[in-house]
């Protein structure tokens, strides 16, 4: 499955990883502003789906 590269922790475990990634690779005033660089959506397309609301929510933070 898609799921398979990630490494099988607690939810809360995915959430940091995500919340890195996304503090890493997009800077705070560029997360308000879309459209997302494509570079930025191929993460998002990466990224297991239980974890899309996730991003979602810090995009539009």
């Amino acid at each position: 499955t898609k799921d398979e590269p990630w490494p099988k922790c607690s939810p809360a475990s995915l959430r940091d990883q995500a919340t890195i990634l996304i503090r890493r690779t997009i800077h705070w005033k560029q997360r308000s502003s879309l459209p997302v660089p494509q570079h930025i959506q191929y993460i998002i397309d990466d990224f297991p789906s239980g974890l899309k609301p996730l991003l979602h929510f810090h995009f539009h933070k």
